[in-house]
């Protein structure tokens, strides 16, 4: 279950990378090239691990990821002015304006992050009955 949702992450993340390009407000979104790049590396990251990597590797993954997204966009409700700066957006962006790409970020984040605890779970329950 746990490699399906993070095949579906990556999925989700490299058309979102794709597509940003194509249209930087797609989904009411700020998509600056920084944000289209981490999205499209991320959404890499998740296919290959999603794809051929070992139970470890999922969690570890997920965990990662579901921190950082989670934290950015925690940290664009707390300072978006660093976040804009972080990842270039347009000057002048307050909270209000990047709640479409905060809401975002922790919902991947806590989707990733219960990928990596639901790996770590099962992957325990596996070893008990060994």
């Amino acid at each position: 279950m746990s490699r399906t949702v993070c095949r579906l992450l990556a999925l989700g993340l490299l058309w979102l990378g794709v597509m940003g390009f194509a249209d930087p407000t797609l989904l009411r979104l700020h998509l600056t090239p920084v944000h289209n790049v981490t999205h499209l590396f991320t959404g890499f990251l998740a296919f290959c691990v999603g794809f051929g990597g070992s139970a470890r590797s999922v969690r570890a993954l997920g965990s990662l990821l579901g921190v950082a997204y989670t934290a950015f966009g925690v940290l664009g409700v707390v300072a978006p002015g660093l976040l804009g700066d972080l990842i270039f957006h347009a000057p002048g962006l307050d909270a209000a304006a990047l709640a479409p790409d905060n809401l975002l970020n922790v919902c991947v984040g806590s989707v990733f992050l219960i990928v990596g605890l639901a790996q770590s779970r099962s992957e325990e329950m596996r070893r008990s009955y060994l």
